[in-house]
């Protein structure tokens, strides 16, 4: 018979402090159909980690996030993060190609080894996605690097400083919010992220365990 073709499962834990997502043990000899990233009940974690993470994956020169602020009833982008020319990327994190996901896992399907180049990105994510994990998504999408499955995410679009007091106790506060889009800030992520297949049900990434988990079952149908 053909080449085996793996669909790749990553299930991403809250985004770690000041590092990125691990990428390990992805092997370029192998036939990769598509690569799926689990993101449902992804609380979030640290902004830095997420924006490092997105850069692995999306085309050089992406717009991955803006930090926002209002002053006057008029709202300000006073950063954005982008992948530049010297961040590196894993095997999957390849430029943009004039293909439809489903081109690209056609492609892949009639081929007997991978092109990384055109290796489709699935991100299942549900109601319980937000803050950072949103960010994620979010670039994958406007970068137009892959497919969101599931139920619009929560829509927690701001980001908190944390300052320890003398006292002992602490003082949290919003310091920016936060906007994504193809090419600058055009999609506040308060708005949440909406999937380009939607289920028809509220889900839980615990309800089940994952070898009957029917969101797997159905995002490995799309990717095979």
């Amino acid at each position: 018979g053909g080449a085996q073709r793996l669909l790749l499962f990553l299930r991403l834990p809250p985004f770690g402090p000041a590092r990125k997502a691990r990428m390990d043990g992805v092997q370029r000899e192998r036939a990769v159909r598509a690569v799926l990233f689990d993101l449902r009940d992804n609380g979030g974690g640290v902004l830095k980690a997420a924006v490092q993470t997105s850069r692995l994956v999306v085309p050089r020169g992406a717009h991955i996030l803006s930090l926002q602020k209002q002053r006057h009833g008029a709202v300000y982008t006073v950063s954005s993060f982008r992948r530049r020319w010297y961040h590196r990327s894993t095997p999957f994190g390849a430029r943009p190609r004039r293909r439809s996901i489903a081109k690209q896992l056609e492609m892949n399907g009639a081929c007997g080894k991978t092109r990384w180049e055109d290796v489709p990105l699935l991100v299942l994510v549900n109601r319980n996605t937000a803050s950072a994990a949103e960010v994620f998504a979010a670039a994958i999408s406007h970068a137009q690097r892959g497919l969101i499955l599931g139920s619009p995410t929560f829509g927690k679009g701001t980001s908190q400083a944390f300052v320890s007091l003398e006292d002992g106790h602490a003082l949290t506060f919003t310091v920016y919010s936060l906007a994504a889009g193809a090419r600058g800030a055009t999609h506040p992520l308060n708005d949440g992220v909406k999937p380009h297949i939607s289920w028809p049900w509220p889900t839980r990434a615990a309800t089940f365990p994952a070898l009957a988990d029917r969101e797997i079952v159905l995002a490995t149908q799309a990717a095979l």
